[in-house]
């Protein structure tokens, strides 16, 4: 099975600038990424966020991209066919010492439905930071280990996994802390369709509800153990 796949020069030199530039332009937009409503896992994720309203566009065109090879890509990832339900695109930014601990995208009730998470990298040229390494992990049976699969966050390319892979994103190292030269993406996530109805897409549902560790529960009234790790 192909844990992931990853493509380059997916937007072309214009667009990948055009992106950047509005990232940057939303400064005052982004809102502060969150795992839980508790805050009992405060330093499990630290980025920032906004959503797809603020960017409709790139959405719309992100999304258009996607369900054009998008049986190639579930071929590649072995992914079974369904039906597309849904699609949701976030814009998030890392800057330094930010990082997302390893979590899974599907490990909740509400984010069941997820089956192909992508992420799409743009930054400033030449790049001015280095990690955020994404960082998806398998499982080496024959010796009960995990194995790391590092992928670079490379301006103009895109990756897509299974959403039920664990993986993280390791700290982001920025000398300048300028919000300009942080480490952008354009990411999100192809739903199966359900008989379910549709939710909207607003800041609290892309906070808690979202982004649980993987095999942990949300925060809705549910314990949440330690993490052993």
């Amino acid at each position: 099975m192909n844990l992931f796949h990853q493509q380059t020069g997916f937007f072309g030199e214009q667009l990948n600038r055009e992106l950047y530039e509005l990232a940057v332009s939303k400064n005052e937009v982004y809102s502060p990424s969150r795992t839980s409503q508790s805050g009992y896992y405060p330093d499990w994720r630290k980025s920032k966020v906004i959503y797809d309203s603020q960017f409709s566009f790139f959405k719309e065109t992100i999304e258009q991209k996607i369900r054009g090879q998008l049986e190639e890509i579930r071929g590649i990832l072995q992914v079974r066919p369904f039906e597309i339900g849904s699609f949701e695109v976030q814009l998030t930014s890392h800057n330094d010492g930010e990082y997302f601990k390893w979590h899974k995208d599907n490990s909740s009730p509400d984010t069941a439905s997820r089956l192909i998470t992508f992420v799409y990298y743009f930054h400033a040229i030449p790049r001015p930071f280095s990690g955020g390494e994404l960082i998806i992990y398998d499982k080496d049976t024959a010796h009960g280990k995990d194995i790391e699969h590092v992928i670079e966050p490379a301006n103009d390319s895109i990756v897509f996994f299974y959403s039920g892979r664990r993986h993280e994103v390791r700290p982001v190292v920025c000398p300048s802390r300028l919000f300009k030269d942080g480490r952008f993406t354009l990411n999100g996530w192809v739903r199966t369709k359900t008989s379910q109805p549709s939710q909207q897409v607003n800041n609290s549902y892309f906070g808690y509800n979202i982004f649980a560790p993987a095999g942990r529960s949300n925060n809705k009234g549910r314990n949440i153990h330690p993490i052993n790790k």
